[in-house]
């Protein structure tokens, strides 16, 4: 497959239906706090246990590519800005990686206010790449708002019917 342009994320999004298969996988803790929630331009701080990010992302004319820019931080610099009044909006989730015929699958089960919520996202070189569905796959959400990590974050999943 050929890349995409640096700082180019393509991107397809899936609900999954079944999540017996992570039984068996390790997934990694992760905390997302956002400085920017604007969908269109979002600036993101992301720890793991290992590691952090500040991430700015861009939303372009379609709505499976953005432009994303992605930098590590040190972990301190990561829990002084989440720690800031202005980063109220978090979620945590646990990260399953995949490898599904070949290609790499992130699967996130939500906590808190979204568990329940289980996302797969697939990146792909090009908009129109063709890939090989697992079985675990449900309805596809790539263009539907509501499930934006930034948006879970303002409007929690378990919140959506009150």
């Amino acid at each position: 497959m050929i890349s995409p342009p640096q700082h180019m994320e393509i991107e397809r999004r899936f609900l999954v239906k079944d999540d017996a298969f992570l039984s068996s996988h390790k997934g990694v803790e992760i905390i997302q706090g956002y400085l920017s929630v604007d969908v269109d331009k979002m600036v993101r701080v992301r720890k793991t246990p290992s590691q952090a990010t500040l991430t700015v992302k861009s939303r372009t004319s379609s709505i499976r590519r953005r432009l994303e820019f992605e930098y590590p931080i040190p972990i301190s610099d990561a829990d002084q800005l989440l720690a800031l009044p202005g980063v109220q909006y978090q979620i945590k989730k646990l990260r399953y990686e995949l490898d599904h015929q070949g290609y790499c699958w992130e699967v996130d089960r939500f906590l808190e206010l979204n568990a329940g919520l289980i996302i797969a996202e697939i990146e792909l070189s090009e908009e129109s790449d063709v890939f090989p569905s697992p079985p675990w796959l449900a309805a596809e959400i790539t263009g539907d708002p509501r499930y934006l990590n930034v948006n879970l974050a303002q409007h929690p999943f378990k919140l959506w019917n009150q």
